[in-house]
């Protein structure tokens, strides 16, 4: 198998949760499990029945494995769904924070 992604992906097992935004508004909430993270977005498992679509925005909070055991706060938009994983890449506004670039780097 070749993988022909641009940036590496570092698989994770992160519980967190989300809330999900539709135009510009919360529409629910919930939690979820981030399953692998790059530098540009991640791969979420939610196992809920709400419905999601593509461009839709998820603000996502979960903790790293670090010594810090730091809190990652992001908004991500989904790109890809094949229930119950969300490809999603993080929001034009979003910047990569010192301790989620240093997760990426080990």
């Amino acid at each position: 198998m070749i993988d022909k992604r641009r940036r590496f992906r570092k698989e994770t097992s992160f519980p967190g949760t989300y809330v999900h935004f539709v135009d510009g508004q919360p529409r629910g909430k919930g939690s979820l499990t981030v399953k692998d993270l790059s530098v540009n977005g991640m791969k979420l498992m939610i196992a809920s029945g709400e419905t999601f679509n593509r461009g839709d925005v998820l603000k996502v909070a979960f903790k790293l494995d670090d010594a810090k055991r730091s809190l990652v706060e992001k908004k991500v938009v989904i790109r890809t769904i094949s229930p119950p994983f969300f490809g999603t890449e993080f929001a034009p506004t979003e910047t990569l924070d010192k301790a989620l670039g240093f997760y990426l780097r080990f």
